[in-house]
């Protein structure tokens, strides 16, 4: 981005130093409001957010690999013991 766009209309913000109304406003040319900045993603909050995520997206793999497991092995044993059945 910083090669496709002016310097003067490239605004770049170092989030280890903070990053509140100040920084945004300042950028944008707008006055500081009289509310604090959101904070929505506390890291506890944040923990327990992806905690769900990593949660879901387990168990989505291990129901993906038991069907990419489990079905081809059962079509398998059917066809063994329905060839073993014919030669009986």
């Amino acid at each position: 981005m910083k090669k496709l766009i002016p310097k003067e209309k490239l605004h770049t913000f170092n989030l280890e130093d903070g990053f509140g109304w100040e920084q945004l406003c300042s950028a944008i040319g707008v006055p500081v409001p009289n509310v604090p900045y959101p904070q929505a993603n506390t890291p506890v909050q944040f923990d327990k957010m992806q905690a769900g995520f990593v949660r879901k997206a387990i168990r989505k793999a291990v129901a993906l690999g038991t069907t990419l497991v489990l079905v081809p092995a059962i079509g398998v044993a059917a066809w063994y013991y329905r060839k073993l059945q014919v030669r009986v």
